[in-house]
């Protein structure tokens, strides 16, 4: 009866024993899965700063894209309404005055977005500088525009522009 005794009080420390390591485990990989699930959260903070920073800068090009179009509306009404004048006095519209004055508009307008686009940022000056000599020394080299707005991650359309503006 005495042995019974022992051997079931060693039986119950064994289990105890047992009982602790799985405990001990279990805590482990709850804490491995805390980790693993904080790093997730802050990886998805990250990415949700990158979306709002990304929406700003999407909201701020829509806004300068309307202004743009806006601006060609006022312009467009401002030669129907001399088109329509002229029709009414039954005077002669002369299209190519009116063609170099929108020319102008747009060579003006088009001047501001360099200028706009090449000393907006802290070291723009000479940032700005090198990348538009950068597009012009592509350029002179024979590399079309879509070949220079690849390799400096910009858009074609203003790479066009930056060109078009320096053979004027």
């Amino acid at each position: 009866m005495l042995l019974s005794n022992y051997i079931l009080f060693i039986l119950g420390i064994v289990i105890v024993i047992v009982a602790l390591f799985l405990i001990k485990k279990d805590l482990m990989v709850n804490s491995r899965n805390v980790d693993f699930f904080n790093k997730k959260e802050d990886e998805f903070i990250k990415n949700i700063e990158v979306a709002d920073d990304i929406i700003q800068e999407l909201n701020d090009i829509g806004e300068k894209i309307i202004n743009r179009i806006d601006e060609k509306i006022i312009k467009i009404n401002e030669l129907l309404e001399k088109v329509e004048d002229s029709i009414k006095t039954g005077e002669s519209f002369n299209f190519d005055t009116q063609r170099r004055e929108h020319e102008n508009f747009i060579e003006e307008k088009s001047y501001n977005y360099v200028e706009e686009n090449t000393n907006s940022e802290n070291d723009s000056s000479s940032q700005g500088g090198q990348e538009l000599k950068k597009i012009f020394e592509l350029s002179s080299s024979g590399q079309t525009p879509s070949e220079i707005a690849k390799l400096l991650n910009k858009g074609i359309g203003e790479i066009n522009l930056i060109l078009n503006i320096k053979k004027r």
